[in-house]
């Protein structure tokens, strides 16, 4: 299964567990069109491949193993900057208490599932953690390209709009833009839950203004995700926790696309008043 052209498949997996029966089954279950699987048996295999291959869409990780645990594995993981966005599912069949979950969680996992699981359920959860890794991985790219185009340290304006950032570092206001996070948090998830009208966007728009006014990267945005997402588990139940996960990174995805529309408005106000100042000079 390693050896195949991995141009046919869509989604690359590692899977990482110490019980070469374990692998087994788990590429049996995987083995399908779309998919890739590359096998580790052990937390310090797993990190010798990430070495070599960064491209993996999703690591299925085992947490109770010999030497290296899933843990500390998805530690040494999470600490380079090549592989440390790779969505990291837990798989278990021994650490299942809400301490253990919160502990993966805590390390950004993607989810935290305990055996015996859905099958079914389980390809539909790696499908949609990769589909979001890639579309996050492009936005982001996206971003940081307009980013750069915006010279904040002018101070043109066009009218009353202000085109550039305020300079104010983000650090100082960070603290403040998580419970703002968490207020849209909870309104995302108000519709989820209820089916009603999509207000949480009448928040993000001005929340993702104001990061841009702050000059804030993408890393900024994934640093207030995670601490609200981890308030938000230390105050409700095992259910709730995966449920903030999951749906979590949706909201990511469109916080980052918002921030992105801002930096493009940016940067056509700044086109508009270069073009402007052209036309204004000697000619």
């Amino acid at each position: 299964m390693d050896t195949v052209d991995k141009t046919t498949y869509r989604t690359k997996l590692l899977l990482v567990d110490d019980h070469p029966e374990n692998l087994l089954a788990l590429s049996s279950i995987l083995d399908a069109p779309g998919y890739h699987c590359v096998l580790a048996h052990s937390g310090r295999e797993a990190l010798s491949i990430l070495l070599k291959e960064q491209d993996f869409s999703v690591i299925l990780l085992d947490v109770q193993m010999p030497e290296l645990d899933g843990f500390e594995t998805a530690r040494l993981i999470q600490e380079r900057e090549k592989t440390r966005d790779i969505p990291i599912i837990f798989i278990t069949a021994a650490y299942t208490s809400l301490n253990n979950m919160l502990q993966g969680y805590d390390l950004n996992a993607a989810d935290y599932i305990i055996k015996p699981f859905n099958e079914k359920l389980l390809k539909k959860k790696i499908s949609v953690f990769a589909e979001l890794h890639h579309k996050t991985r492009r936005a982001v790219a996206e971003l940081q390209e307009l980013k750069s185009l915006v010279r904040f340290g002018d101070s043109h304006k066009v009218g009353d709009e202000r085109i550039v950032s305020s300079q104010q570092p983000i650090a100082e206001y960070f603290d403040e833009l998580v419970l703002l996070y968490q207020q849209i948090i909870n309104a995302y998830f108000y519709e989820q839950i209820y089916k009603t009208k999509n207000s949480h966007s009448q928040l993000l728009r001005p929340f993702c203004q104001r990061l841009g006014s702050l000059q804030a990267t993408p890393k900024d945005i994934i640093k207030i995700h995670l601490a609200s997402i981890e308030t938000a588990s230390q105050e409700n139940n095992k259910w709730m926790v995966s449920t903030y996960i999951e749906e979590g990174r949706i909201l990511l995805l469109e916080a980052v696309g918002e921030l992105a529309l801002y930096y493009q408005s940016c940067v056509a106000m700044k086109c508009a008043v270069d073009s402007m100042q052209s036309d204004d000079g000697p000619g």
